[in-house]
């Protein structure tokens, strides 16, 4: 065999290659050389806690919360450059390895980590506060308790367990308020859980006594507290008209038309009043500015009821219609005025600028401590313009105000879209304006739309809010999908109805939540012109639905009673699904009753407007199939019992029934007591429980308190 030796001189100019590579500046492996002078940690861990804000090595400072169990931990610091020392509470810790344990004591606990670079001179200092909580309180008394339904018959007394509380028949159901002693302890009312200071779940109530209980859990887990409060709620039999309501200075008015109750106090909506006043308590005989609209207070003392307060616009001007709808929450009355013809936007504009026929507007009036009354903020759209009527309907929760605009023309859609396009005459706005909770300003703070804006559709002309949930009524849309979230692009069935809700997440944002309609869509139902909201539970009155149906559930599919009105129920899970839960009839439908064009809800109890209602019947539970007084109006009110179910308990008329008054064409509900308007009825007495006989004032317009 025979061996052939190649030359080597083209491999040593490759060794020598390979060999110069190795040797490059970043040691071989690509990594980057570490500065000697960085003295940041890659890594902060402390046993059993977590560090708030999370690690982040440009961060230096964090604070961490443990409880009373925890008396120890252990820092295990890492070091951006492993050649970098790091020292814990003065002792030193290499890096990526724990510490010895450090003692906790209860409250704050500073533990500092000092880390220097290789160089010797940087240095860096991290510190992290560890609260540990004392021991877990064993505090089981409550601060505070209250029912939505009735005051408690006893001054509270976190030493006393029992209470009782006296509720009337149309207290249906109650939630419980209660604040425990320790701000760490937990609440349950009849097994429900309970947040602290906020209503609770609803109860329902039958007649005779009811047993709840209230359960407090402290801290520690372990020591408990039961306090029982017995609600007796009345008979049927026990339901009366309360108070026979007119204003102070009676007029052709339309004294009723619109209506806030909440606990002890009624505002009641005159739109057509005429008075040149503004502000609060001014002259009320100067005649002289028709239809500027007032706006009433009412305080209830035990069962007897006194006018408090007669408000008119700070800007008061003819035509304006001034309280033509009100809401009110206890602190703040929202009162909307669809003529005023502001040119401003936004909160806190000109008054005085009167170039924007009928724009709208709305007034925040707040209620101080000792009662008295004064203007919290003038509100106008973010895109004003003429014709839009802002304030149709208003709606007030816990610090938010929403604003219906039926005929504002922006074709924009959902949450926040382009204000300036009115390529959709009529479609609708709705405005939500918050108040800040440290400086008492109110800003707007999302412009909505329906998701699927048309022409005509009067989106806002119905508004209601409860909690992060809001509801906005637009009677005329035109969609022929039924139930939950059909499809919106079906435009087959006019002026059918739907409702839009919309909820806030987590960080305040508000986006669609669901679109309503009626389970079986017709033509001009009007579904979505009355909307009432209370936690999960959702009314939408359709006042020209044509079923004849009678009660509950009945055939939606006959159309043979026009505009007999429905009302439709719907509920919210726990997962956040809506659906229908009833079909809501009259006991005895008529055609033109109108049933559902107003509607007020409160916990289990459901109160629906007939203005269109024909008996000759007085009172409570009169002949609701006499059809002899035309458009006297009447109220029918249901509730929901222990198994869920729904029923007629009551048909209201007002005592002193006429043809033509319209009574029910405003209602609410608090508590256990109805308030219901008939703004064309046509007395000329003034104040309380006057003469209800006269007849010499057309459309004066008069309030029943039923209790």
């Amino acid at each position: 065999m025979i061996w052939t030796l190649r030359p080597l001189r083209f491999l040593v100019p490759v060794m020598l290659f390979a060999m110069v590579a190795g040797c490059g500046g970043d040691g071989g492996d690509g990594a980057k050389p570490v500065p000697a002078s960085d003295a940041s940690l890659a890594a902060l861990v402390l046993e059993q806690m977590t560090l708030s804000p999370a690690f982040s090595s440009g961060t230096t400072s964090y604070t961490a919360t443990v409880a009373n169990a925890i008396a120890s931990t252990r820092v295990t610091p890492t070091t951006g450059n492993p050649a970098a020392t790091v020292r814990v509470n003065g002792a030193v810790v290499a890096s990526g390895t724990s510490s010895d344990p450090i003692a906790l004591v209860e409250g704050a606990n500073t533990i500092t980590v000092v880390v220097t670079a290789q160089d010797g001179a940087t240095a860096r200092t991290y510190t992290v506060v560890v609260t540990r909580r004392p021991p877990p309180s064993s505090n089981a008394d409550l601060a505070s308790l209250a029912l939505t339904v009735a005051s408690l018959d006893q001054i509270f007394d976190p030493a006393l367990s029992s209470y009782s509380a006296s509720a009337g028949f149309l207290g249906v159901s109650t939630r419980a308020l209660a604040v425990p002693a320790d701000a760490n302890a937990s609440l349950q009312l009849n097994g429900a859980d309970l947040t602290t200071g906020e209503p609770g779940p609803v109860v329902p109530l039958v007649v005779g006594s009811n047993r709840l209980t209230l359960r407090v859990t402290a801290e520690d887990a372990i020591t408990t507290r039961a306090y029982a409060i017995d609600v007796s709620r009345a008979t049927l039999a026990g339901v009366r008209q309360e108070a026979y309501v007119k204003a102070s200075n009676t007029g052709r008015d339309r004294f009723g038309t619109s209506i806030g109750l909440h606990g002890e106090t009624l505002v009641v909506g005159a739109p057509d009043e005429d008075s040149r006043a503004t502000g609060i308590n001014g002259i009320q005989t100067d005649d002289s500015l028709a239809d500027s609209g007032a706006a009433y207070v009412f305080e209830r003392n035990g069962t007897d009821w006194h006018q408090s307060a007669y408000i008119k616009a700070s800007n008061s001007d003819a035509a304006d219609l001034f309280a033509g709808a009100v809401a009110f929450d206890g602190e703040f009355l929202a009162v909307g005025a669809i003529g005023e013809d502001g040119a401003s936007t936004g909160v806190g504009g000109d008054q005085a600028d009167d170039s924007a026929a009928s724009a709208g507007a709305v007034y925040l009036l707040r209620r101080d401590a000792v009662g008295a009354w004064s203007q919290a903020a003038y509100v106008k759209a973010s895109n004003t313009e003429s014709g839009d009527q802002f304030g149709s309907a208003v709606a007030l929760d816990d610090g938010r105000l929403l604003v219906g605009a039926p005929l504002e023309d922006s074709n924009a859609v959902r949450v926040g879209g382009d204000q300036a396009n009115n390529g959709a005459s009529a479609a609708g706005a709705a405005y939500l304006f918050e108040r800040s909770s440290t400086t008492g300003t109110w800003r707007q703070l999302a412009y909505l739309k329906a998701t699927n804006t048309a022409s005509l559709d009067e989106f806002g002309s119905s508004v209601a809010i409860s909690g992060d949930t809001l509801a906005v009524g637009a009677w005329g849309e035109d969609g022929g999908a039924g139930g939950i979230d059909g499809d919106q692009a079906d435009n087959s069935v006019r002026d059918a109805g739907a409702v839009y809700l919309y909820d806030a997440n987590t960080s305040g944002a508000w986006s669609p939540a669901a679109y309503v309609k009626a389970s079986r869509p017709s033509a001009f139902d009007g579904f979505g012109l009355a909307v009432a909201l209370d936690g999960d539970l959702l009314a939408v009155g359709a006042p020209r639905q044509n079923s004849n149906a009678s009660g509950i559930d009945g055939n939606e599919l006959d159309q043979s009673m026009l505009d007999a009105g429905a009302v439709y129920l719907f509920e919210r899970n726990a997962i956040g699904d809506w659906r229908q839960i009833a079909f809501v009839k009259a006991s005895h439908p008529s055609p033109f009753d109108e049933f559902g064009a107003t509607v007020a809800l409160h916990g289990s109890l459901l109160a629906v407007g007939a203005p269109g209602q024909n008996s000759s019947a007085t009172g409570i539970n009169g002949d609701e199939r006499d059809e002899s007084m035309l458009n006297a109006g009447a109220v029918y009110l249901f509730a929901r019992d222990l198994a869920g179910e729904w029923s007629q308990i009551a048909f209201v008329k007002a005592s002193n029934a006429d043809p033509g008054d319209a009574f029910g064409s405003a209602v609410d509900v608090d508590g256990d007591t109805l308030a219901a308007g008939a703004p064309f009825e046509r007395s000329a007495s003034r104040g309380i429980n006057g003469n209800e006989t006269d007849n010499s004032l057309d459309s004066s317009g008069a309030v029943y308190v039923i209790r």
